[in-house]
């Protein structure tokens, strides 16, 4: 089988539970990084986002971006100032860049001395067209957007989910916060 071949059937091949909750499995291992592994796109509706969720997805979101995959994240716009600015700044330079190779910017961008390396992480995707991020703001009430689902998608083959869970380290971390999701 040839890796295309591989690629396009990988998230269909998965072994995924039909729930995952904190305490009795391991979301981020046993769920996120195969479908992230495997996916071409990612889309994201959640109340909160924060970069921490790269300190726990590692690499694997660095090599997504690499393959060319594609986030698209709606969340409310209660974003910490750091992540913030990191986005306003990696717009900013991503309109001003040309022509630059995915692997390249990202290797360079995580090399940089400033920053934190989730932050640096976080920009680097916005800068390489690898994360948009829109917010979602109501207009009609006080209350913030708050729902929490996502697809993992590979052409026509996709993996979906809904829970608890924003996309943030306490809401993906054994440690953090007690989730649930179904997929």
């Amino acid at each position: 089988m040839n890796s295309e071949t591989f690629e396009h059937t990988g998230l269909w091949s998965l072994d995924l539970a039909p729930s995952y909750r904190t305490g009795q499995s391991d979301p981020i291992d046993d769920f996120y990084k195969p479908c992230i592994g495997y996916a071409k796109e990612y889309d994201r509706a959640v109340g909160y986002f924060r970069s921490t969720i790269y300190l726990i997805i590692g690499d694997s979101i660095v090599d997504f971006a690499k393959r060319g995959g594609k986030i698209r994240l709606i969340c409310s716009p209660t974003l910490y100032e750091e992540d913030a600015t990191s986005i306003e700044s990696a717009y900013e330079e991503r309109q001003s860049k040309l022509a630059i190779a995915v692997e390249q910017e990202i290797d360079q961008m995580l090399g940089t001395p400033n920053g934190t390396y989730h932050t640096k992480v976080l920009a680097t995707l916005v800068l390489v067209g690898s994360l948009d991020i829109k917010l979602a703001l109501r207009h009609v009430t006080q209350g913030i957007y708050h729902e929490k689902i996502g697809i993992f998608k590979y052409d026509i083959n996709a993996v979906s989910f809904i829970g608890s869970a924003n996309e943030t380290w306490s809401g993906w971390h054994e440690r953090g916060n007690f989730e649930s999701l179904e997929v």
